[in-house]
């Protein structure tokens, strides 16, 4: 994540060797989506599956968007494992750029 604490801040994903983004959409409203979206990301990175989704506080990204349009079940191991609309293929701009605050 980029951002001023280990356990916060822009989101980022690494797809074909290129640091990207990943878009709000979908996920920057509370409820079901963030939540399992937010249980998919910190699990990731490892930490705690608790956390919340941040849609301000940190700089916009300047590298590819490369996720949009998430819906995860809140089971998968992986954000890449999520059902969304495919490496690349959004309509956002950076300041959709997600972000996350997780439990360390």
């Amino acid at each position: 994540m980029a951002g001023t604490a280990r356990n916060q801040g822009r989101l980022e994903i690494l797809h074909g060797g290129v640091w990207g983004t990943v878009c709000d959409d979908y996920i920057s409203t509370s409820g079901t989506r963030q939540t399992n979206f937010v249980s998919v990301a910190c699990g990731e990175l490892g930490f705690s599956a608790a956390g919340s989704a941040l849609t301000s506080g940190f700089p916009d990204g300047v590298d590819p968007t490369w996720m949009d349009d998430l819906d995860c079940a809140g089971t998968e191991s992986r954000l890449a494992s999520c059902p969304f609309r495919g490496w690349g293929m959004e309509n956002c701009s950076h300041v959709e750029d997600i972000g996350l605050s997780c439990t360390p």
